[in-house]
């Protein structure tokens, strides 16, 4: 995915490389923010089910 976005942006006269890094920096970053919520709502479950 990362190679198409570089080759797109080489082909419209862009700088590949810059649009391939910030491409992979989005999604590092929305990965990073999934995994930040599903670890707090996994915590959220098991504080809920020790109190049962």
């Amino acid at each position: 995915m990362l190679e198409q976005r570089k080759q797109w942006s080489n082909e419209l006269g862009l700088n590949g490389e810059i649009i391939k890094d910030l491409y992979a920096n989005l999604v590092r970053y929305f990965i990073d923010e999934e995994l930040k919520y599903f670890k707090n709502k996994e915590n959220k479950n098991r504080d809920f089910i020790k109190n049962i």
